[in-house]
């Protein structure tokens, strides 16, 4: 027997990603994440399907908390990092001696 268990949003309105539970009772058990698009007159059709087997879905979670814990620190580094201020160099006062002396002469 095959179920959708759930449904995510694609990139666009034309894309979308199903979840399908596969049971048989025997260990052919699977997990199926469908990539679907839109197709005018021909409506909702499949572009990839990557298969799990069920002893799979344990490893792909671990990795997904990896991937969803290393996208928090990045997004905190982000928001944590501060831009440099540098001044603008100022000339040395000699120079704006000598520039004085330059206009009071002309």
């Amino acid at each position: 027997m095959e179920s959708v268990i759930g449904v995510l949003e694609g990139r666009n309105e034309s894309e979308k990603v199903e979840v399908h539970l596969t049971q048989s009772g025997s260990a052919e058990e699977r997990l199926d994440l469908r990539l679907l698009s839109w197709g005018e007159g021909i409506g909702w059709y499949p572009q990839k399907t990557i298969t799990l087997h069920c002893g799979e879905i344990d490893a792909l979670q671990t990795i997904l908390k990896r991937a969803k814990a290393l996208i928090q620190t990045n997004n905190r580094q982000v928001s944590n990092a501060r831009g440099e201020l540098v001044p603008f160099p100022l000339r040395p006062k000699k120079t704006q001696a000598l520039k004085r002396r330059a206009l009071k002469q002309a």
